[in-house]
């Protein structure tokens, strides 16, 4: 798991895509996720966690920011991408406002983060 936490935790730093299988055992779907990782952090439970984007069309706007439990990955496939984002895809309050959350790493965006902090 170590190695997967620093994956995506360069992965945020530089702002690549990753890539990854995933098993969404509450909605019972697996598959291959490419991901805009903003923010990578432990939940009020205790389980860490990747919030991004999902890049995939097919899913409506409005469910494309997700959060992704490690637990749920398969750590042989996660992936940094060559692919690079310049800003966010949602509303910079789920990222920078989180709330019962322990952020490890977060997306870079010096312009958005001086208005929270």
């Amino acid at each position: 798991m170590k190695k997967v936490k620093l994956v995506i935790q360069k992965a945020i730093i530089s702002k690549n895509l990753i890539a990854f299988a995933y098993s969404d055992k509450s909605k019972n779907k697996s598959g291959i996720r490419i991901v805009k990782p903003y923010l990578f952090g432990i939940d009020k439970k205790g389980n860490y966690f990747v919030s991004g984007y999902d890049t995939d069309e097919s899913v409506s706007i409005q469910g494309r920011h997700k959060n992704y439990l490690l637990q749920q990955m398969d750590f042989l496939s996660v992936k940094k991408l060559k692919d690079v984002y310049t800003h966010l895809k949602i509303d910079p309050d789920k990222i920078y406002r989180t709330k019962e959350t322990i952020i490890i790493c977060v997306a870079d965006f010096p312009e958005l983060i001086k208005k929270y902090f």
